[in-house]
């Protein structure tokens, strides 16, 4: 999951010289401070990865919870708070859509290559979706309507 950092990054620098430091600070703290409790975890729980006779990937580290499953959830999840004031109410939904297959899509491929149990991904989707909650409520990000368009109803 390393190449969200540098995602996370450059969309935070956008925010901050459009002057949304509120939400380049969101960004970067619920990323990074996410990935610090996902190795915490780990460290807590200590679970090895599964020891299949014919894995097709291997992995390093402690299985419990998923890194990438709770990565894609944070990050994912983030940057969809992020950008959700500018999206269209018609682009609400498929963006809504397209972050749960996201993750889902992810999480599935973590068992799938032999390196997570199902609990692992479930776990780091489940760890994942309550630190995004609980950043978004401490930042303020709540759900707002979009700008209407000209000649648009507000809805």
């Amino acid at each position: 999951a390393a190449w969200f950092v540098p995602v996370i990054a450059v969309v935070a620098i956008i925010f901050a010289l459009r002057r949304d430091i509120t939400t380049a600070l969101y960004l970067l703290i619920t990323s990074l401070i996410g990935n610090w409790l996902n190795q915490f975890a780990k460290a807590i729980v200590d679970r090895d990865r599964p020891d299949l006779p014919h894995p097709v990937a291997h992995a390093s580290g402690q299985a419990f919870p998923s890194g990438h499953a709770m990565a894609a959830t944070v990050c994912f999840g983030a940057l969809l708070v992020a950008f959700w004031p500018y999206l269209t109410p018609r682009q609400r939904a498929p963006a809504v859509a397209t972050y749960v297959i996201v993750v889902l899509l992810v999480a599935t491929s973590r068992v799938v290559l032999g390196v997570h149990y199902p609990t692992d991904v479930v776990a780091g989707i489940v760890l994942g979706a309550l630190w995004l909650t609980v950043m978004t409520l401490l930042f303020g990000k709540r759900p707002r309507p979009a700008p209407a368009a000209s000649g648009e109803e507000r809805t």
